[in-house]
Formats: structure tokens, C-alpha cells, sequence
């Protein structure tokens, strides 16, 4: 039995090269550890687990993270890195690496991914997630690369949900979820749930040469528009690839508010996207809405392989 009064182990804020080597950090009430505007900090083979809330928190800064760490027993999530940068597109160089990040979600079940990736220009590559009763990672905004991982078991509580989920803007560009294994994604009672979700017209996401096996639904389109679906292999899903035309019925009346602030006030979720860094970096968002709004245009299906499922 033990019972912890301590809250967080490590606050780090505003340092610089401070790296945690070879740690186990156990039984605090809240997260482990909180890097707030810090240049170059990290964990490095280190244990994190059975906590009350996240294992690392990760806010503004830059090239901050995780490395071949186990995290586990996360009453909250697994490593949230999140910046300010959405209105600028700086970079922040972010990153979770080769870690293994699991039964996470025990005491807040839903939305504790064991990643989260908010904001510009971060990444989680070579990693393991698994056994966790909702989302393997939540990702929001921009440049944000999900490569090499293997997710598994996740989702087991969920029905209306992703493994990866992203969903309702036109502004979330160039985020790539590429060559990852994802196998045994089973949602509440047998449920169909999502695999890899771009939900509700999300934008110019690249879904190429990941593995599927044993999915209920492999990658599931909701309505969007510039994505590129390419190269991937469904093995045993049931479901594995599905694409709809949501905007143009039930969502129809969301498009209408993302119009509405457009033409209003040339903005999106109050990010500023006619002018300045957006149309420099993305010159195709000059041209929204474009001629066919609520519709899913301009997405790319190509080269992917099915057995013993269907389409």
C-alpha cells in the first residue's frame, strides 16, 4: 500500500540542457514531471509510473521531451507536448522517442491520450503504446510527424473514437501519420471504432505506408478535404477504409460557422489564415472555402492493399 502526498516530482521552467538519466519516478498525486519554457530538456531511460495524473507535461519551449523511457500507470496520459506557436507556425522540436508508454487512463478513462502532440513541428517516432481504454494519440495543429510506432489494444473502452484522432479545421496542414503498425483496435463490446480518425472535414493530412491488422476500422474520412491516403496494408479489418460526406448533411450547419468566421473576419478558430505566416506556408489555404465547401474534394486514395477485409 503506499499513500503519496508529494504533487509533482520535477518543475522545470525557463532551463536549459537539464536532462533526467536513469530515473524511477513513482507515486506522486498529480504529473511527474512539467518542463514550462524550457531549451533542450528531456527524460532519458527513465521509469515514470503509478501517478495520479500525466507523466510528463511538456509547455512552450523548444526540442524538449522523451527518450527511451517506460511510462505506465498514468492515472491521466502518457507525454503532452504543447506550445503557443499556431499563429506564428514556429517550429518547437518536441518529441517523444523510442518509448513504451502503457495502462495509462486508469483514473480519468476518456481523452488521456499517451501522446499528445498541440502545436507546430513536433514528433513521436519508434514508439510502443498499448492497453490503454482510450486514444493512443491526440494530435493538434501543424507539422506535427507520427512515424514508426506500434499502437496496439488501445480505444477498449471507446466506441466513438480514434487510436490517432484529429478533426474540425481546415487549418491542421502537413501532419503525417507514416509506416506505423497498428494492430488489435477493438472498441467497447466489439464496437467498430476508428483506427486513424480525421474526423468532422479535417484538412491535408498524409496517412502512408502503415500497417493494419485486425482493425474494426483501419482509417475512417469524415468529410475532409486534401488528404492523402497512400501505400497503406489492411490485413483482417473488417472495415477498413471509409469515406463520407458528412458536411454536406448533418455537419453542413459546422462548415456554416467556419464560412461565416471566414468571410467575417478571415480567420479560423481565431487564427488568422488570409494573410501572414498561414498563406506563405500554405498557399492552397488562400483559396478556401473554394467553390465546393461542404464537400470532401481534393483527397488522394491511392496504392493501398486489402486482405481478408474489405474497403
Amino acid at each position: 500500500v503506499e499513500l503519496s502526498m508529494s504533487s509533482r516530482l520535477f518543475e522545470l521552467e525557463g532551463a536549459t540542457n537539464v536532462v533526467l538519466r536513469g530515473l524511477v519516478l513513482e507515486a506522486c498525486r498529480n504529473s511527474a514531471v512539467r518542463m514550462s519554457k524550457c531549451e533542450g530538456c528531456r527524460l532519458e531511460d527513465c521509469t515514470v509510473r503509478n501517478l495520479g495524473q500525466h507523466a510528463l507535461i511538456v509547455e512552450d519551449g523548444h526540442a524538449c521531451g522523451a527518450r527511451r523511457c517506460e511510462f505506465h500507470g498514468m492515472g491521466g496520459g502518457g507525454v503532452w507536448l504543447v506550445d503557443d506557436n499556431r499563429k506564428t507556425l514556429a517550429f518547437s522540436d518536441h518529441f517523444v522517442e523510442a518509448c513504451d508508454i502503457h495502462d495509462f487512463g486508469r483514473w480519468n478513462r476518456m481523452y488521456r491520450p499517451g501522446v499528445c502532440l498541440a502545436g507546430v513541428g513536433m514528433r513521436a517516432e519508434g514508439n510502443r503504446i498499448h492497453d490503454a481504454p482510450h486514444a493512443a494519440v491526440l494530435y493538434f495543429g501543424c507539422e506535427l510527424l507520427m512515424r514508426s510506432n506500434e499502437v496496439f489494444r488501445v480505444c477498449s473502452e471507446s466506441k466513438n473514437c480514434g487510436a490517432f484522432y484529429t478533426g474540425r479545421s481546415w487549418l491542421l496542414r502537413g501532419n503525417r501519420i507514416v509506416d506505423n503498425r497498428v494492430h488489435d483496435i477493438i472498441g467497447l463490446g466489439g464496437a467498430f471504432t476508428r483506427t486513424i480518425y480525421l474526423d468532422d472535414s479535417v484538412a491535408q493530412v498524409e496517412v502512408s505506408g502503415n500497417r493494419f491488422e485486425r482493425c474494426t476500422w483501419g482509417i475512417f474520412l469524415g468529410g475532409g478535404r486534401e488528404n492523402v491516403i497512400t501505400n497503406n496494408v489492411f490485413v483482417d479489418c473488417p472495415g477498413a477504409l471509409y469515406v463520407d460526406r458528412r458536411g454536406m448533411n448533418w455537419q453542413r450547419k459546422h462548415v456554416d460557422g467556419r464560412l461565416k468566421e471566414l468571410a467575417e473576419r478571415g480567420t479560423l478558430y481565431g487564427i488568422p489564415c488570409k494573410e501572414g505566416p498561414y498563406v506563405e506556408r500554405y498557399p492552397a489555404i488562400r483559396d478556401l472555402p473554394g467553390p465546393r465547401p461542404y464537400e470532401p474534394v481534393l483527397n488522394v486514395i491511392s496504392g493501398n492493399r486489402f486482405a481478408r477485409g474489405k474497403a
